[in-house]
Formats: C-alpha cells, sequence, structure tokens
C-alpha cells in the first residue's frame, strides 16, 4: 500500500510553519534580527512537528487499509467456510487481524501493518469450499474413470487371455486328435500287414503241403518223363513255372527252381529263369 506525502502536506502544522517562515523574512528585512530568529526556530519547529504529523498520518492510513483489507478477506474466507478446509491458516489470520487491531489502536501502525501482512499471507492461498468440493468431485470423478478405465483394461485382457488358452486347448486337443488318427492307421496299417503276411505264409503253407502231397504221389505211382522239349511262349506260354505246373512234368508250379536248377546251362542267359528258348530240350530231374 503506497500513500503520498504531498496530500498531507497542507496540515496545521505546515501552515504555521510556514507562516512564520514568512514573518522570519519580513523581521529580519526590517532589522529586527531577534525576533526573526524567534520566527525561524518556530517555523523549523512546526515543520518537525508537520514532518511527525505527516509520517504518523501516512503510517496510519498505511496500516487501516492493510487491516481493512485484511479483514474483508477473513470475512470472505469465513463466509467460504475456509476454517474448515484450512483451519490452521484460518486461525493464524484470525489472530493476526486481532493482535494487529490491538496495535492499531495503540498507535503502534508499524506493528499493525505487519500483522495485516501476515494475515493476508495466510489467507492467500486459500480456496472457497465450493471450490475445493468441485475440485474434489472433479478429482473422483477422475479417479472414478481411471478406475473404470483399469477395470476395463483388466477385462479385455482376461477375455483376450481366455480366447488364447481356447484356441490353445482346440489346437491342443487338434493335434491329439491328429496323432491319435494317425497311430490308429498305422495300427491298422500294420495290422492288415501282418494278416496279409499271415494270409500270405498261410497260403504258403498249404502250397507247400499241396506240392509235398502231390510230390508224394508222384513218388509212390507215377514215373516222371527224363526230358521236355520247350515249345513257344506267345501260345503255349512256357515257363519254368508253367512247365513246372504242367501235370505231365511235375504238377506243381512252386517246383520251377528244381526244373532250372537243372537246366540253367541250357537256357541264354544262365541267371535269368524268365528266359527260355522254344525247342530247348529240358531234363526233367526226378524228385
Amino acid at each position: 500500500l503506497f500513500v503520498s506525502a504531498a496530500s498531507y502536506d497542507d496540515n496545521e502544522f505546515s501552515r504555521k510553519s510556514r507562516a512564520y517562515s514568512e514573518l522570519a523574512e519580513k523581521t529580519y528585512d526590517a532589522g529586527e534580527y531577534d525576533v526573526s530568529a524567534e520566527y525561524a526556530r518556530l517555523a523549523e519547529d512546526f515543520a518537525q512537528k508537520s514532518s511527525v504529523y505527516i509520517k504518523e498520518t501516512m503510517a496510519r492510513t498505511t496500516a487501516e487499509d492493510a487491516m481493512n483489507a485484511a479483514r474483508t478477506r477473513h470475512a470472505w474466507a469465513k463466509n467460504e467456510r475456509i476454517d474448515r478446509a484450512y483451519p490452521t491458516e484460518y486461525l493464524l489470520a484470525s489472530e493476526a487481524i486481532k493482535t494487529g487491531g490491538l496495535a492499531f489502536d495503540s498507535k503502534q501502525y508499524d506493528v499493525a501493518l505487519t500483522w495485516a501482512r501476515k494475515a493476508l499471507d495466510a489467507l492467500k492461498n486459500v480456496k472457497p469450499e465450493s471450490q475445493l468440493l468441485a475440485k474434489a468431485a472433479k478429482e473422483e470423478a477422475a479417479r472414478k474413470a481411471a478406475e473404470a478405465r483399469k477395470l476395463e483394461e483388466q477385462r479385455i485382457a482376461a477375455q483376450k487371455a481366455q480366447e488364447e488358452r481356447k484356441r490353445a486347448e482346440e489346437e491342443a486337443a487338434r493335434k491329439a486328435a491328429e496323432a491319435r488318427k494317425l497311430e490308429e492307421q498305422r495300427i491298422a496299417a500294420q495290422k492288415a500287414q501282418e494278416e496279409r503276411k499271415r494270409a500270405e505264409e498261410e497260403a504258403a503253407r498249404r502250397a507247400a503241403e499241396e506240392a509235398a502231397r502231390k510230390a508224394e504221389e508222384l513218388e509212390k505211382g507215377r514215373v516222371l518223363p527224363a526230358q521236355y522239349k520247350v515249345t513257344t511262349w506267345s501260345i503255349d506260354r512256357e515257363c519254368f513255372w508253367n512247365i513246372a505246373k504242367n501235370p505231365a512234368v511235375y504238377g506243381d508250379p512252386f517246383l520251377w527252381k528244381k526244373l532250372y536248377e537243372a537246366n540253367k546251362d541250357k537256357i541264354p542267359q544262365s541267371k535269368n529263369p524268365n528266359w527260355v528258348e522254344p525247342e530247348t530240350v529240358l531234363v526233367i530231374p526226378s524228385l
């Protein structure tokens, strides 16, 4: 707060000081030096009193303005229920205004100004209860919104995790089913192969038994020819298998190797039993 000293210069003391200064000049010009000196002393005395008066009045006005500002701020704080949100600041301002008022009444204006400023400082940053409530409501709304977002993010993450687990389980189930199917196919193929092998072995066993039976019959009563003349392949399909199958020879195609071993020196390629030239005379070994 600033108050100009010029606004208080025209006071009772300053007017008397100027009047005595004029008298001092006049009596000095009239040669009344002693009287002039007295007037000059009185002029200086009233000038000092004017200075004290101006200083005191300025201090009083400054302190009064500060106290009024502090009381106005305090009244506003009381009306806004600042004491509930800022009890320490409100109490400090109340005590400062009280102390400043006592100092002002005692004309301790500098002290009153100091306490007024303390009161203003105490209430400088306080906010109205309505504003605080609005801020709190806004912060609460923001907190709830953030919490809702967090919950939604957690829900989405949980749903995503659940979907990923489901896909993983479905993929695992698919692979397991595929593995079971492949295993079943392998077992079925192995079983079919084993059955074919058993069937082939059974057929071979029966053929061997039949060959043995026929051989036994031949041993008992039938005389084999000593030789056999090969005819054509295109017409008669002559080969060691069919020749051995011929009832006139062995009557058993499985004895073709015996016939081949005895005649491989008579065929074009001794290691190729599938090539027998027509007109070749084969030796028929006995059983």
